[in-house]
């Protein structure tokens, strides 16, 4: 769940889809204020999923790509 807006009110709780970490949530804001979650994927690549707009839903789970994190 998220607050919808500053001081304002909460959203319902709402699934982030098939999460397949294995390190660990880790959540940020964006400098546009959205929330970014990151986590290391059973694949040992790093993944993300935002918010598509400050107090609105959520993207789906993405690959960052590059390097296995070792």
């Amino acid at each position: 769940m998220w607050q919808k807006s500053a001081g304002g009110a909460w959203s319902d709780w709402a699934p982030l889809g098939t999460w397949k970490g294995v390190a660990g949530l880790t959540a940020t804001r964006n400098l546009d204020t959205r929330l970014e979650v990151f986590d290391v994927g059973t694949d040992a690549h790093l993944d993300h999923i935002w918010q598509v707009k400050a107090g609105a839903g959520w993207s789906s789970w993405t690959g960052m790509g590059g390097e296995k994190l070792e």
